[in-house]
């Protein structure tokens, strides 16, 4: 299950993290998109997805917010009834600064899947940027899952990527990522880590938002056996 909260890549798009704000300042955001990829999965079950979030910081560096999406997992019950389908919410806070040339920031973001049984979970996510490169860990410290499987504490998700501005708004991101689970492997489990790779084309058109195009190729231990393309529009007020 489960994003970044930007439906460019659900929340693992390259991205050179900016200065800390000048002063306090509250925006938010809406996104359209013909499926919701987390770390190279669909979260739609390859559907359209709805999104918003609100976002709040201040001169200090400290960040808050929310987000939330429709999902869909596709998973039914011993009926047929279709089960997967929610909503995600997510909660998160954290601080962001400057060393240098170097971005970095500490987030602590919560997962939360209303209609979803024992699907909740919080990972404490470090990024860092440097020029047009960015790389990130993010470390599952708390989950409601109680049996051997993903999204379990211990697991972990690493990127690294790249960000380059092709001139007149247009731009173009790398990203390479591993999620790593703590149960890969386990005789009950099977071989359930994976690697990705995603490219994201994107167009600012000023007021009316930006349009970006992504393709995304996961191992097949992800359970995608085919590479995603899907095409967003998000926009901040």
């Amino acid at each position: 299950m489960k994003l970044a909260k930007s439906l460019m890549a659900g929340a693992v798009t390259a991205v050179v993290l900016g200065s800390t704000t000048a002063m306090a300042e509250v925006s938010t955001n809406i996104g359209l998109s013909s499926d919701y990829v987390w770390r190279g999965v669909s979260q739609t079950a390859g559907g359209a997805a709805v999104s918003g979030g609100i976002d709040y910081s201040d001169e200090s560096g400290f960040f808050a917010g929310t987000w939330l999406s429709n999902t869909d997992f596709d998973s039914r019950d011993a009926d047929g009834a279709r089960t997967g389908e929610s909503n995600e919410v997510d909660l998160y806070l954290g601080y962001a600064g400057e060393a240098g040339d170097l971005g970095y920031s500490v987030t602590y973001n919560y997962y939360l899947y209303p209609t979803v049984d024992d699907a909740n979970f919080g990972e404490l996510l470090l990024d860092f940027s440097y020029n047009i490169f960015a790389a990130g860990v993010s470390y599952t410290v708390n989950s409601e899952v109680d049996e051997p499987g993903v999204l379990v504490e211990g697991d972990a998700h690493y990127y690294f990527g790249a960000g380059f501005d092709l001139g007149n708004d247009w731009g173009l991101g790398l990203t390479y990522g591993y999620y790593d689970f703590d149960y890969d492997g386990d005789a009950d489990v099977g071989d359930v880590s994976y690697g990705y790779f995603q490219v994201d084309l994107s167009k600012s058109y000023g007021d009316w938002g930006d349009i970006t195009i992504s393709l995304s190729d996961a191992d097949e231990e992800s359970g995608e056996e085919d590479p995603l393309a899907w095409i967003s529009w998000t926009k901040t007020f």
